[in-house]
């Protein structure tokens, strides 16, 4: 497999997925070496955006466009980091005592979010990774939290598996990254936050 040429796709029956323009200029698609450019980030590859039905392919934006590549090349992961996990709780003020008092967490975020709910965050110094102190009766996603580099590639990603999406669309916020909730294969929840700029 090793040299396997690309196959350039043209952008007019792939709208759906394309920002720009793609090349149908067969020079303009790059030889793909496993051996040299590496299975899990070519320097010139980015992420999955899509897939042609029935032709082995996946679609990757690359350079300006898209380019239809062999589904051989394992996708880059869309799970940057884990940012939080969720901790469910009686009572949010007493919880939040015991965390930074007795545990010695710092407070990450104190916010209500949209009236009656609030999100509680704590965070042990030093870690990148915090707890989310959330009671029973909450509106808001009782799931782990996950950072993705883009959160609407990984919304076309996420519906095309075999998962509950308990948004129907990638949610934007004032004040937050854009993001969606959505379940694993046994329930638990996960929601996907999109990277802000700086990490």
């Amino acid at each position: 497999m090793l040299g396997m040429p690309t196959s350039c796709v043209n952008r007019s029956s792939l709208a759906a997925f394309a920002e720009g323009p793609a090349t149908t200029d067969q020079s303009r698609c790059p030889m793909w070496d496993p051996a040299r450019d590496g299975l899990n980030n070519p320097p010139w590859c980015g992420p999955v955006v899509g897939t042609l039905p029935g032709s082995g392919l996946v679609l990757r934006r690359c350079f300006d466009g898209l380019v239809g590549l062999p589904d051989i090349i394992p996708d880059m992961g869309l799970t940057t980091r884990v940012l939080s996990v969720t901790v469910p709780v009686r009572d949010q003020d007493a919880a939040l005592k015991f965390y930074v008092d007795k545990l010695g967490f710092e407070v990450r975020t104190d916010a209500e979010i949209w009236p009656g709910a609030r999100l509680v965050e704590v965070v042990p110094p030093g870690s990148d990774v915090g707890l989310v102190l959330l009671p029973p009766d909450t509106e808001l996603p009782v799931a782990v939290r996950l950072a993705t580099e883009d959160a609407s590639v990984a919304f076309e990603r996420v519906q095309d598996l075999d998962v509950q999406l308990h948004d129907d669309h990638v949610v934007h916020i004032e004040g937050a990254p854009p993001m969606f909730y959505f379940a694993d294969p046994d329930g638990n929840g996960l929601v996907y936050m999109q990277e802000l700029d700086g990490g």
